[in-house]
């Protein structure tokens, strides 16, 4: 994250939140279409809804008005969505960091160019494995042969940060230690997150995968010389308050309302047109109700990193603004 206006817009959000009820971080659905299918994926791929360039900057206005720090911008697959590069580019002009999450399949030269020239700072690559894996066709084997080099380009010549995320199940354990010696080659970050159940419909404790010793090992290497996010402890005690670890985010889905996550499809009756610091506040009390009687047993990334970060604040806001 090179620009220093970007940097203190994400510090001035994180040190807001300690007084005034902040979204610090704006996960935006731009379209519920997506080119692959995946397992795991809750996502509604069929409708193919989106937003249109005038509801992303709606948001863009609110995030401003509330002080919000950053964008994380989702699908189905971003990549596909019309509006992205205006999207991007009206985002950099206002400062406003974005992470973009992608399986990458769509990113050819051109756009490679085009995501660098709009101001991208963070490109998160989905990769479940390095060779063909049965969680899902987004394996590094599956992509193009300059599938890296653009990955690399975009952090040489545009200063975008890449970040590799995978998702790991007992099926796919045997991937692990490939994605770390890839992101470690390439000087990658590498996010490793366990497979979440079907939390509307199921209140099963999730399977957590048995990591083998020599596992275990990497993954704790990975974490001490800052190439992974997430802990060993996170294989191990995934478990975590999901009111307290995320009251300082908000998703938006397509259609601009306000989930509490997309995970469980829990809609708020709050559209983002209507978001003030009153109505912020109102959704913070929902989203505790909401956490009581959903699924104790979530055990996605995103939630233990977020109550990581309060617990560890200065490690999580290098990360966030791109140093070790």
């Amino acid at each position: 994250m090179g620009s220093v206006a970007k940097v203190a817009r994400l510090l001035g959000s994180y040190g807001r939140s300690l007084f005034i009820p902040t979204p610090i971080q704006i996960a935006i659905q731009v379209t519920e279409a997506c080119d692959i299918k995946c397992t795991y994926c809750p996502r509604d791929q069929a409708s193919g809804v989106a937003l249109s360039l005038d509801d992303f900057l709606i948001i863009l206005a609110k995030a401003k008005e509330l002080g919000a720090g950053y964008f994380n911008i989702t699908g189905g697959e971003p990549l596909i969505w019309e509006p992205l590069i205006p999207a991007l580019s009206a985002s950099n002009q206002a400062n406003f960091p974005v992470f973009l999450s992608t399986n990458g399949f769509s990113l050819d030269d051109h756009l490679a160019d085009e995501l660098g020239s709009s101001g991208l700072d963070v490109l998160n690559v989905s990769l479940d494995g390095i060779s063909k894996s049965q969680v899902s066709p987004k394996t590094l084997e599956a992509h193009d042969s300059d599938f890296t080099d653009r990955l690399s380009y975009l952090k040489q010549r545009y200063g975008v940060r890449v970040s590799v995320n995978g998702v790991i199940t007992n099926q796919n354990v045997d991937q692990v230690q490939g994605l770390i010696d890839y992101s470690r080659d390439y000087k990658f970050k590498l996010s490793l997150g366990l497979a979440v159940p079907d939390l509307a419909s199921s209140m099963t404790k999730p399977v957590i995968p048995k990591l083998p010793k020599d596992v275990r090992e990497a993954i704790h290497s990975a974490f001490k010389s800052g190439i992974l996010v997430e802990p060993l402890d996170y294989f191990i005690n995934p478990y975590a308050n999901c009111y307290e670890s995320k009251k300082t985010s908000i998703c938006i889905d397509p259609n601009m309302d306000i989930n509490y996550c997309y995970r469980t499809k829990g809609r708020t009756e709050i559209n983002i047109k209507d978001l003030d610091q009153r109505t912020f506040t109102e959704y913070l009390k929902g989203f505790k109700e909401h956490s009581q009687i959903c699924n104790p047993f979530c055990v996605a990334n995103c939630l233990y990193l977020s109550a990581y970060s309060r617990k560890h604040p200065l490690r999580t806001l290098r990360v966030l603004v791109g140093s070790k």
